[in-house]
């Protein structure tokens, strides 16, 4: 009896690994496959001969366009939910083996989420915000030099009140993940996902989703 009970079980655990590994495989598939697994824009999967509920997937380019499409503080809570699904799924397939030590990272990036009703209020700008008293933050950039040196710009209120800081980041650990602003703002985020437009990163707080600019 023992036996017999704990095939469900493991058929449960079964179903719900096949799913994080479907929703891990399609969340950039191009489009609709045979059979119909993958559902037009916006479209889900389920699995066949078990039940499982549905969920959203979407292309890269989907993606980015519900990133581009409204400002943070503009979004609906179902606009968020699903970045924040996606950043999730995005996070699990990072193509890049030591992330913090590419050189893809050098460049300007703007920030475009931080979580479900968050704006744009990651550390640095929550930071700048309280000591510069200007308003609320308008954007938050970061620029990652040759040289690994970090910026970051914050700007504040109506009349676009600018705070920035830069510093020297630390060399990677030898995972090659994390990276250390050694002055600044002062705080280590580890680079959860990086490709040619999309940087995605992990502090204390919720994932930080930047954007090529």
């Amino acid at each position: 009896m023992a036996q017999r009970s704990a095939r469900p079980a493991r058929r449960g655990r079964a179903a719900a690994a096949a799913l994080l590994a479907l929703g891990a495989a399609w969340c950039f598939a191009p489009s609709a496959g045979a059979g119909g697994a993958r559902t037009a824009s916006g479209g889900g999967l389920r699995a066949k001969g078990e039940q499982l509920e549905y969920f959203d997937v979407y292309t890269k380019e989907e993606f980015l366009q519900l990133l581009d499409g409204s400002r943070a503080d503009q979004r609906s809570i179902g606009e968020q939910e699903k970045i924040e699904r996606m950043v999730s799924f995005l996070e699990m397939q990072n193509p890049m083996q030591r992330p913090a030590e590419s050189m893809q990272l050098v460049g300007r990036w703007r920030l475009s989420f931080c979580g479900v009703n968050r704006g744009l209020q990651v550390q640095p700008a929550l930071e700048a915000q309280k000591e510069s008293q200007a308003g609320e933050i308008q954007s938050v950039s970061l620029e990652i030099a040759q040289d690994y040196s970090l910026k970051t710009e914050v700007v504040l209120g109506p009349n676009s009140v600018l705070v920035a800081r830069q510093s020297p980041l630390k060399k990677p650990p030898p995972r090659g993940e994390v990276l250390k602003e050694e002055a600044g703002f002062k705080r280590y985020v580890k680079v959860t996902y990086l490709d040619d437009d999309l940087l995605i990163l992990r502090g204390r707080a919720a994932s930080e989703v930047y954007r090529k600019a």
